[in-house]
């Protein structure tokens, strides 16, 4: 017949990082824009570029990361110049 257990010994060193596990699942659609709405993007805005609204619509956002911006008119429409962007020129028109 065996005798009892002995006193535990000590801990062993924690194993490695395993693999990634798999990716999840994809998330539900998110909620449409308002009606009315248009986003401008301009990717490579590195000089100048403009972002320039229809004639029925109205300026309503315009962002230029790290650059300048100049709101203005054009001919009849609203416009939003930038200069010197570093990344992407957005803005947003909205119907009248």
């Amino acid at each position: 017949m065996p005798g009892p257990a002995g006193i535990a010994g000590p801990a062993g060193a924690a194993g490695g990082v395993g693999p990634a596990g798999p990716a999840g699942p994809e998330g539900p659609a998110g909620s449409a824009a308002p009606a009315g709405l248009r986003a401008l993007r301009e990717v490579a805005c590195e000089s100048r570029c403009e972002l320039i609204c229809t004639p029925d619509e109205t300026l309503v956002s315009a962002t230029c990361p790290g650059g300048t911006l100049q709101i203005e008119r054009i001919g009849d429409s609203d416009a939003a110049t930038c200069r010197g962007v570093n990344g992407t020129a957005l803005a947003l028109c909205m119907k009248h």
